[in-house]
Order: C-alpha cells, then sequence, then structure tokens
C-alpha cells in the first residue's frame, strides 16, 4: 500500500523548494538573455551593441552575488533532510565537481597568464573594458569558488534528500522502465496520460522530482565539460564549436542517464525482496 507524498515534495508546503526554483531560474533567464542577445539578427536587436556590452559587464559583476545567492538557497532545502555521510561515492562525486573546476583554472593560468586567449565572456568583457588583471583574476577566483561550491552543495543536498526519492519510488512499486520513469519525475499519483499531458495544476508531475532530476544533470555535465576545457588547453583535442557543443550535450545526457540508472538500480534492489515476498504462497 503506498503512504502518501512526503511534504517535502508538495509545492505549496516546501518554500525552500520555491525559493531555490524561483530564485535560480530567474537568475538562469538573465543570464541567458545576456549570452543570446548578441545572437539575433540584427534587425532583432533591442539593444545597441554597447548596451550589450553594458549588460554583460553588469552580469559579470552580479556572477559573484548569484552563486552566492544560489547557495543559500540550495543550502536551505540540505538542511530539510535529515544529515547523511557522503559515502564512497559522495567523495567521489565531490572529487570530480571540485577537480573539474580545478583543472580547468589550473591550466587556464599555466597557459594563458594574461587571459588573452580566455573565451570565458564573463572574464573577456572585463578585460576588453580595460580591468586590471589583478582584479580580473580576483573576480574569476571568487566566481570560480562560489560555483564550485554551489554544485558541491547541489551533490550533498540530493545526497541528503535520496532516501525521500527512493521512497517515493518504492512506494510507487514501478513495474518497469516506464513506470519508474514516471514515478522518479514526480508523476507516480498520476495516470499516463495526466503525466504526458497535464491540463490542469493538480496533473503537474511533483516540481521536487524534476529539480533534483535537473539540478544533479546539470552540475555534473558542466563539469564533464570543464575537464574537456582544461585537455583543450594542452592540445589534446584540437579546438572546435561543433566538438565542444557535442562534448558538453554528451556530458549533459551521460549525467542524466547516470542519475536515473543510480536510483533505478538502488530502488530495483529495494523491491526485490518486496516482490519475492508477494509471489511466496
Amino acid at each position: 500500500m503506498s503512504h502518501p507524498p512526503a511534504p517535502l515534495m508538495h509545492w505549496e508546503e516546501n518554500r525552500a523548494l520555491r525559493q531555490f526554483l524561483i530564485g535560480s531560474t530567474a537568475m538562469l533567464l538573465w543570464i541567458a538573455v545576456d549570452l543570446l542577445l548578441p545572437c539575433l539578427p540584427t534587425a532583432y536587436q533591442p539593444v545597441s551593441v554597447s548596451g550589450q556590452m553594458r549588460w554583460r559587464l553588469l552580469t559579470a559583476y552580479l556572477l559573484p552575488a548569484f552563486g552566492l545567492t544560489t547557495i543559500l538557497l540550495m543550502w536551505r532545502l540540505l538542511r530539510q533532510a535529515e544529515p547523511a555521510e557522503p559515502g564512497r561515492l559522495g567523495w567521489l562525486g565531490l572529487a570530480f565537481l571540485a577537480g573539474g573546476a580545478i583543472f580547468d583554472v589550473g591550466v587556464t593560468l599555466v597557459c594563458s597568464p594574461d587571459l588573452v586567449f580566455e573565451g570565458n565572456p564573463y572574464v573577456r568583457i572585463l578585460l576588453d573594458t580595460q580591468h586590471s588583471l589583478p582584479f580580473v583574476y580576483l573576480h574569476l577566483l571568487i566566481t570560480q569558488a562560489g560555483f564550485v561550491t554551489l554544485f558541491c552543495c547541489v551533490w550533498l543536498a540530493f545526497l541528503r534528500h535520496q532516501q525521500i526519492l527512493q521512497g517515493s519510488i518504492i512506494d510507487a512499486r514501478p513495474r518497469g522502465w516506464a513506470e519508474f520513469l514516471k514515478a522518479a519525475t514526480g508523476g507516480a499519483h498520476l495516470n499516463w496520460r495526466q503525466w504526458l499531458l497535464p491540463v490542469r495544476p493538480s496533473e503537474v508531475p511533483f516540481f521536487y522530482h524534476s529539480m533534483w532530476l535537473t539540478t544533479v544533470s546539470v552540475v555534473f555535465g558542466i563539469t564533464v565539460f570543464r575537464w574537456y576545457a582544461g585537455l583543450e588547453w594542452l592540445t589534446m583535442p584540437d579546438p572546435s564549436l561543433p566538438l565542444r557543443f557535442t562534448v558538453a550535450a554528451s556530458g549533459l545526457a551521460l549525467a542524466l542517464i547516470c542519475y536515473l540508472g543510480g536510483l533505478w538500480f538502488v530502488t530495483r534492489r529495494e523491491l526485490m525482496p518486496v516482490a519475492a515476498a508477494n509471489k511466496e504462497p
């Protein structure tokens, strides 16, 4: 028999979840607009080139604040669940996340200490607007430290909430991959039509599940690309925009597969004794 969903899963009852989703989405939209605006055809540009530069410079100044704000919002989510030891997998995840950033930044500073070949748009705008190199270094290190801390907080928070996620899937008793996917994305309480095509607010899957799926996959997908970016500085692969896109897309897909595959393995292991007991006469 299924148990009622945990209160943390409900959008209305989980204030920290609402604040994180709204706050992080707003900051991502700000950055997305800043990055995509110059890509629009000239006829559709809403602001001048100088206006775009001012916006990008403002975004560069705001990046440390964006990182700190998101850390605080994620920290509130982390504290909702019971403390849990990271374990071997947890420590490996932290080493991978921190190692990718250290490798990327370290190789960048060694190969281009004046940052003249740096392609990061926010480092570039600071250099192009005549900010001093020490200021750019300080901004780079603060920003990178903030986002690495955020990525590690996401991973630690997920490990704490993992038991809640697993419990909701186990309670749904999925009988195959499709039912597992529906439960893992917060749709265990919905029928197939509601999950695939919600037409009322009550038919929308729990944001709690999709938030963890998205954030964990994104932070590990970005880190895969950072390891590649460090290798690119060492001229192991030839720099190529299609290759960079392929690596970024592959990293995100791999992280998503690992996330779902890990939950599938753990929940199936928990469900096997239950299924065996139900078959006994």
